[in-house]
């Protein structure tokens, strides 16, 4: 298996100032999924949200909405989740769904040279198309259930360009459900911090 180990705490961030509906209501923080077609997104969300997985997925079509609500420190929190389409031909619209959020999770695949390469063009786009310079962002290498062999992109390798740009790091497989709990768990708690 390609993610056993335990991963080291990346640098933090200032987080946000987190949305509040009315006092004693739920807190509300929206994440969104990036990255390039068949990495996982989907996959991972439905992990995440539902904790199911189906081996088969249709192409998201811009943005597909998932909620989940959550505790942490105390605080009730509903996590409201977007899941953007990679192709392309929708790239114009993403800003749509992006610009507002507090959390950024880019997603790339181990077993893909083409998608680790993506993610820089991801981080160019959030930075030309959000002023929110504290976003939380998180780089993860899904599919770590694949056989070593098959690993493209090695660890240390996608965790020191995480650490150089600030975001936390994991490695995921959301079929067997490994690391999708603690991604978004370390992703909210560090968002959150200074605010709960």
């Amino acid at each position: 298996m390609c993610c056993l180990d335990k991963q080291k705490k990346s640098p933090q961030k200032q987080p946000l100032q987190i949305r509040s509906n009315q006092q004693g209501q739920k807190k509300d923080i929206k994440v969104v999924l990036l990255g390039d077609c068949f990495v996982g997104k989907s996959s991972i969300a439905s992990r995440f949200c539902t904790s199911q997985y189906q081996s088969q997925y249709e192409l998201t079509v811009v943005a597909a909405y998932n909620s989940i609500d959550m505790v942490v420190k105390g605080q009730q929190l509903k996590i409201h989740l977007w899941d953007t389409a990679g192709e392309e031909k929708y790239k114009s619209l993403l800003s749509l769904y992006y610009r507002d959020a507090n959390a950024a999770i880019i997603v790339y695949d181990i077993t893909s040279t083409e998608t680790f390469n993506s993610v820089q063009g991801w981080l160019k786009e959030l930075d030309e198309k959000i002023q929110n310079n504290e976003m939380v962002l998180a780089l993860v290498g899904n599919k770590c259930d694949c056989l070593e062999s098959e690993r493209k992109i090695p660890k240390q390798k996608a965790s020191n360009f995480a650490k150089t740009h600030g975001m936390i790091f994991k490695e995921t497989s959301a079929k067997t459900g490994e690391g999708i709990k603690q991604i978004f768990t370390q992703l909210i708690e560090q968002y959150a911090q200074d605010k709960l």
